[in-house]
This record gives C-alpha cells, structure tokens and sequence, in this order.
C-alpha cells in the first residue's frame, strides 16, 4: 500500500524549506509545493540519515502530473529544475522497496534565487548593496553546507556507534568461546590425568 502526506508550503520570492521526516517500510511520503510565477528556479536537496541502506526512491512531478525526475535508490542528490507551470508541485519520497527498515529523510526545497530578484535587476547599485548581496548569498551558501554536514556527521556517527556495538558483542563472544576452552581442557586434563593414575 502506498500512503500520503502531504504538507504544502507557499511560495515566497527566495524560500527555503528543510525537513527530516521519517519514511515507515511500504510508504511513500509526499510534499506539494506551491509555485505562483512560472520560470522560477526549484531546488530539491535531499540525504538519507539514516535505515537500512541509506537509499530512498524520489520523484517530482509537475502540477500536470508529469514526472519531472525520478532517482531510484540513492542516498544524497540534488534536483535542480525550472518551474515552467503554476501550481503545486509534488516531491515524493519512497521506502516501498524496504520490508522492515524505517528511513529518516533530510530535505530542503528552495524556490527562486538565493538573492533578492529584485535588487538583483537594479543596475545602479553602490559597493555596500553589493557586498550586502553577496553576503546574504554566502551566509545561504554556508547555512546549506552546514545542515548537510550535520546530517553526514549524524550519518557516520551512528554507523561507527553500529560498528562499536558489534565488536564489543563479538569481543564477548570471543572471551565466552575461550572461558568455554579453558574449561573444557582443565575437565578433559583432570580425566586424563585420573586415568593414567588408575594405570
């Protein structure tokens, strides 16, 4: 069975949306995004924190339901397409190949461009605007790098922990196998030993 959620956020000029969702086996998760101007720069960043393989299936369809991408398996991409229609616009995250494992999905939509389109066209602008523009676009720039790290950071810490847990199970598997020898051998030298004295 496939099921839906659905939460739609509204367009407005420059937005950026970041969500960690979890995705249950057998379910497909979907989010609409509402875009009002046509030609507007869409942007889908997506990673997998963290269930079974890290990888989830992914589409975007258009408010004609045309299917505008549509990734299979992947752990982390990026979508990148123009908004040629108005309307709503559908990000969908499956986890139907699982039969077991959950999935935790981080992902950002971003409509428009990081600077403000319309101080963009301005043609006069003086030093100050300018370094105030590309200060915002930075502080953007640096704002999506740091919630990926984070979920990479999160991602690799909860493998090592994973990793961590299983050899110190098997670390005590080992010492129950040896305790297990060194009983065994005392028992079998201590009947050895009594049926060469009876000789």
């Amino acid at each position: 069975d496939v099921f839906h959620t659905c939460i739609v956020f509204h367009q407005i000029p420059t937005m950026q949306h970041t969500l960690s969702i979890k995705i249950e086996p057998h379910r497909e998760e979907c989010f609409y995004e509402k875009i009002e101007n046509q030609n507007v720069k869409v942007t889908v960043d997506f990673q997998v924190a963290s269930g079974g393989f890290l990888d989830i299936d992914t589409k975007v369809l258009s408010p004609s339901n045309q299917i505008l991408h549509h990734l299979s398996r992947q752990t982390e991409h990026k979508i990148t397409f123009n908004a040629n229609e108005v309307g709503f616009y559908k990000v969908c995250f499956s986890n139907q190949m699982s039969t077991m494992t959950p999935k935790i999905v981080s992902f950002e939509i971003t409509v428009g461009e990081l600077g403000d389109p319309d101080v963009a066209k301005l043609e006069h602008l003086d030093p100050i605007e300018q370094a105030v523009m590309k200060l915002s676009e930075g502080m953007a720039t640096v704002q999506s790098e740091q919630r990926h790290l984070k979920t990479r950071e999160r991602i690799h810490r909860d493998l090592t922990e994973h990793a961590n847990e299983k050899m110190l199970w098997w670390g005590f598997f080992e010492l129950l196998v040896m305790l297990c020898m060194g009983i065994f051998q005392v028992f079998y030298l201590r009947k050895f030993l009594e049926s060469k004295g009876r000789v």
